[in-house]
């Protein structure tokens, strides 16, 4: 039986190969059908090349890549009790914080350190000992959006120094009064912190006329802008020791993310901005009891941003008093 016999239309290429010669393979498959599975195969080598590329872009980028294509703001629900202003009656929060094995983030003025009403030099050390974080709030608590811009890098990184100066690790900051623009946040970046809260944002629990009712419920992890930090309205005695629980309980039904509370003043006489210190505990052994449940972590400021400790930018402009 010659090839010519066996090598009709019919005969699949398997049996072609066998019994038929190169010549009369070519002939099977034809010039044309050969063109085309070249072709195919050059594309199919180009894509496994653009897949692989894909790939290790990906590896390549790591987690930032991750972070920038969109807010991860599910998952555990985190808290940080800050203090704001340096009132020596934050001893007080600091002693209930350690009591119940929390630590915290004071954020504060470094001209009115040794001061009458204020925090002396040895009063920070005490709360570094304990676990808490020192942060700056400027020299003197200006409205920093109001400012000249020499006046402002002055305010933001000469507090720095100071702080720093004085043996402190100082990596978080606070505008006074929540003001701030984006010229603020720069200055505030180039004096070498590595965030920056804000005094809004962030929705109270049970709204009330003028507050923010389509405000999220908690600041993303990790935030949107670090050197804008969300917080819900200042901690004042309209706030009951309930809605406190509910600000971070809300967080927890809703998806998790990072619950800031800003305190101010440590008081019985419901001053402006103040908390009782008995309505103040009763919130911090709640808190450390979710804690310890598993429900919610507590970490510091500077424990949620985890930057490295920057160079001040400028030097010490002014002698803050201390003691």
């Amino acid at each position: 039986m010659t090839a010519g016999g066996v090598c009709g239309p019919a005969v699949r290429e398997k049996a072609v190969r066998s019994l038929c010669g190169g010549s009369a393979l070519r002939a099977y498959h034809g010039p044309g059908l050969g063109r085309w599975r070249r072709v195919w195969v050059v594309l199919w080598v180009l894509g496994l090349l653009l897949a692989a590329t894909v790939v290790m872009a990906g590896v390549l980028a790591g987690p930032s890549a991750l972070a920038a294509a969109g807010p991860t703001d599910t998952g555990p629900t985190i808290v940080s009790m800050t203090f704001d202003d340096a009132w020596a009656e934050q001893n007080v929060a600091a002693d209930i914080l350690h009591k119940h094995g929390l630590n915290g983030t004071f954020y504060v003025i470094s001209g009115v350190v040794g001061t009458p009403g204020h925090f002396a030099l040895g009063d920070l050390r005490r709360l570094v000992s304990q676990g808490n974080e020192i942060g700056g709030h400027t020299v003197s608590h200006p409205h920093l959006s109001e400012l000249p811009a020499d006046e402002a890098r002055r305010q933001i990184c000469a507090d720095r120094t100071a702080l720093v100066g004085w043996g402190l690790r100082v990596t978080s900051f606070a505008y006074p009064y929540g003001s701030y623009n984006r010229s603020i946040e720069a200055i505030a970046a180039d004096c070498g912190y590595n965030s920056a809260r804000i005094a809004s944002g962030i929705r109270r629990p049970w709204t009330s006329p003028g507050q923010c009712e389509r405000c999220p419920l908690a600041e993303t992890v990790p935030p949107a802008d670090p050197y804008a930090i969300r917080v819900p309205p200042a901690i004042d005695p309209s706030w009951t020791l309930a809605e406190m629980q509910r600000a971070v309980t809300n967080a927890e039904d809703h998806g998790g993310g990072w619950v800031v509370l800003a305190f101010h003043h440590v008081r019985d006489d419901h001053s402006p901005l103040s908390v009782s210190p008995a309505v103040l505990d009763g919130f911090t052994a709640w808190l450390a009891q979710r804690k310890a449940s598993g429900n919610v972590r507590v970490a510091t400021v500077d424990h949620m941003i985890r930057g490295v400790v920057r160079p001040s930018a400028t030097r010490r402009l002014y002698r803050p008093m201390a003691s």
